[in-house]
């Protein structure tokens, strides 16, 4: 079967693109909404599956980030554009069902963090905002740059990662002596397509040739 990009929809773009770009790593950001939003208001929590890492020193990762219906920001830009700073979350199994729960549209300065599903949140020495209690892998990040990619309604935000948290439970040493992050124990939720997600099962070491 051949898929021509040039004769399809968004629509038809958008599902072949999920089907085919698998798994892929989600993002599960909490921006602030300022103090005008109430205490309870707060925060603003939602997944992103657009997601990865673009540079290793300065450290970033790009999220791509599509406009709500009426072709306003969603809030994620909105408070970084506005605040700049963010905790970005890798999302593990057990948390799953609360990351797609923070999906929901909701009107802006109303916290998905009110819902029932929603994890609580604690401070992190060195982190501007919260973080989720639960998480076993975020990062503290600032927005370092956004692009619009022309001929569309898509921006791009770059995130500089400031500050890396990884709880103990996911901590390993490898056969150099150096610290390493158990994919394993960390269990992260990757996106298929539609409602489908999946999970890391198995790791495989491949050594690379010498010549």
């Amino acid at each position: 079967m051949i898929v021509d990009f040039k004769e399809l929809s968004p629509v038809e773009s958008y599902h072949w693109l999920t089907q085919s770009v698998i798994p892929r790593p989600v993002a599960w950001i909490l921006t602030d909404n300022g103090e005008e939003a109430g205490e309870e208001n707060r925060f603003n929590l939602a997944p992103f599956s657009w997601f990865n890492v673009v540079s290793p020193s300065p450290a970033v990762v790009m999220v791509s980030i599509a406009p709500k219906k009426d072709g306003s920001d969603k809030d994620t830009l909105a408070n970084l554009k506005a605040r700049k700073h963010a905790t970005l979350h890798i999302t593990s199994k057990d948390m799953a069902l609360a990351m797609v729960d923070s999906s929901v549209d909701l009107p802006f300065g109303k916290s998905e963090l009110t819902r029932a599903a929603a994890p609580e949140l604690i401070s992190i020495d060195g982190f501007e905002l919260p973080m989720l209690s639960g998480s076993k892998v975020s990062f503290d990040c600032t927005l370092l740059d956004t692009h619009q990619i022309p001929g569309s309604k898509v921006t791009v935000a770059f995130l500089k990662l400031e500050k890396l948290f990884a709880d103990d439970s996911v901590m390993m040493t490898d056969e150099k002596g150096r610290d390493k992050i158990d994919g394993l124990a960390v269990q992260p939720v990757t996106r298929l397509g539609g409602n489908e997600v999946s999970y890391l099962t198995e790791i495989e070491s491949i050594p690379r040739p010498e010549k």
